[in-house]
C-alpha cells in the first residue's frame, strides 16, 4: 500500500476520459405548433367575450335603475292613495253618521219610526204556537169570524 494513502483520494487527479457526446439526431415533431391566426383568432374571441360580459353587467345596472325608478313613482303614488283613503273614509264617517242617516231617511225616502202598534212580538219559547199581542181595536163582525176560524185551524193545528 505504498502511495495509497487513506487521507486523500488521488483518484481524482488522474486524468479523465472525456465524456462521449450523445448522439443527436433531428426528430420531425409530430404536434404543430400554434399558428399565428389561431392565436389572433383567440385574442379576438377573449376581448369579445369581455366585451359582452361588460355590455350585459351595464345593461344590468341599466335595468336595475329603471326599476328603482319606477318602484319610487309606485310608492310616491301608493302614499297619495293612501292620504286619499283615510279622506274618503273620514268623509264616509262623516255622512255616514245615524243621524245624518236618520234626516235623510226621513226628508229624502218618507220614511218614519216605528210605531208600538207597528211591532208584533213572537215567542219563541212554546213549540207550536204564535203568540201575537194585538190591541183589541177590530170590533167588526167579519174580524171575530175571522179571528174565530184562525183559532179553530190553529186548535186542529191545519193552518
Amino acid at each position: 500500500m505504498a502511495g495509497v494513502s487513506s487521507a486523500y483520494d488521488l483518484a481524482r487527479f488522474e486524468p479523465r476520459q472525456p465524456k462521449q457526446r450523445p448522439e443527436l439526431r433531428v426528430v420531425k415533431n409530430t404536434k404543430k405548433l400554434p399558428s399565428k391566426k389561431l392565436a389572433v383568432f383567440k385574442m379576438i374571441s377573449c376581448v369579445l367575450v369581455f366585451l359582452s360580459v361588460a355590455c350585459l353587467s351595464i345593461y344590468n345596472q341599466v335595468v336595475l335603475s329603471e326599476l328603482g325608478d319606477q318602484i319610487s313613482t309606485y310608492n310616491s303614488q301608493l302614499i297619495v292613495l293612501q292620504s286619499e283613503e283615510v279622506r274618503l273614509q273620514s268623509l264616509i264617517e262623516s255622512q255616514g253618521s245615524l243621524r245624518s242617516l236618520e234626516q235623510y231617511a226621513t226628508s229624502e225616502l218618507g220614511l218614519a219610526k216605528i210605531e208600538k202598534y207597528q211591532v208584533t212580538y213572537i215567542d219563541m219559547q212554546a213549540s207550536d204556537q204564535i203568540i201575537r199581542d194585538i190591541p183589541e181595536e177590530s170590533t167588526g163582525i167579519a174580524d171575530r169570524l175571522g179571528e174565530f176560524k184562525d183559532r179553530v185551524l190553529e186548535y186542529l193545528n191545519l193552518n
